[in-house]
């Protein structure tokens, strides 16, 4: 069904068209268990649509590890040993989960990224991160430069995961999506920031024609959240993610806006209420006050409010000035 604006006679963004079924058979090949210090590159290699690579909770697997193109059409996953112990299907994860989960680390090149035409793999209940001190353009990196639709990577679909950047150095983005038919279903994507003025990105895409389903996350980032260029997204499924910024990367952004000498006003909107601790919120929000009052036009504190499709604004800054819009 088309729907059209009435003002100034635009047409607003159809609907999504393609509903992404993210549901995967249940396995049905071998589990091939991954210890600490085991090759994950060579599971990633050898496993074959069906198959469970479970890769041990609490262990630390250094990348960067790719995605090869795998003759068939199931799903491979690549899981915790501690799945069971995880939440559901259907529930967002948190970092409190984190000791449940095996981290993949990027050491200054992407902790997973794919080849030409990789397809069907889940990730399920899985830490992504860079090592520590470690500042990555991508912890994860889905396509790199292809030129045609029948050579991107696709199927490719994190499941309650844990994808940060590095608490000190941060990182560029969480996922490069350069695909098709990629999710991010029910994980915490957060902690991207940068200190230049592209800033950080949870989630980027260029080159990839979708669909994109994103549902049900909450996502984190200095910069812009969710990202496509204007040459990449054909088809998109955006529905249910929490938006949040947290003092470190505000911080961040003001910073970034000063390095390269931006003068606009800002207007810093807060809603209180998420964390469950408002009297502690309203002393984040003086100090920030505090440090950036000559750069402030105005500061709206407002209650917590439910807004559609359960998106929760909690710190949000607005920078308006010489026809550009930046959105923390």
């Amino acid at each position: 069904m088309a729907i059209t604006a009435p003002i100034s006679g635009r047409v607003l963004p159809a609907p999504p068209r393609v509903f992404l079924d993210t549901t995967c058979a249940p396995p049905s090949g071998r589990t091939l268990a991954v210890p600490a210090g085991g090759d994950l590159q060579a599971a990633l290699n050898n496993a074959r649509p069906g198959d469970v690579i479970s890769l041990a909770a609490g262990a630390a697997y250094v990348g960067p590890f790719t995605l090869p193109n795998t003759a068939g059409a199931g799903c491979i996953y690549v899981q915790s040993s501690a799945l069971a112990t995880l939440p559901a299907a259907g529930t967002r994860v948190s970092p409190a989960q984190a000791g449940l989960m095996p981290k993949i680390l990027a050491p200054g090149s992407p902790a997973i990224r794919t080849a030409t035409g990789a397809h069907h793999v889940r990730f399920v209940g899985i830490e992504l991160a860079p090592t520590s001190g470690t500042f990555v353009e991508n912890v994860v990196a889905i396509g790199s430069s292809e030129s045609s639709a029948s050579a991107l990577p696709n199927n490719v679909t994190f499941d309650r995961c844990y994808i940060h950047g590095d608490p000190t150095s941060g990182s560029r983005r969480g996922i490069l999506m350069n695909g098709a038919a990629i999710a991010v279903v029910d994980c915490t994507i957060a902690g991207f920031k940068a200190t230049d003025f592209d800033g950080g990105y949870a989630l980027h895409a260029w080159n990839g024609v979708g669909p994109f389903k994103i549902v049900n996350n909450y996502l984190e980032a200095s910069g812009i959240n969710v990202f496509f260029g204007v040459e990449s997204l054909s088809q998109g499924s955006l529905d249910g993610f929490q938006k949040g910024t947290t003092v470190d990367g505000i911080h961040a952004a003001m910073e970034r806006l000063d390095r390269y000498g931006v003068k606009a006003r800002i207007v810093a909107s807060f809603v209180i209420g998420d964390s469950g601790d408002p009297l502690g919120e309203l002393g984040l929000i003086r100090d920030f006050w505090r440090r950036y009052w000559r750069r402030l036009q105005r500061v709206v504190i407002q209650p917590l409010m439910e807004y559609p499709f359960q998106q929760r604004l909690r710190g949000q800054a607005q920078l308006y000035g010489d026809e550009r819009f930046v959105h923390y």
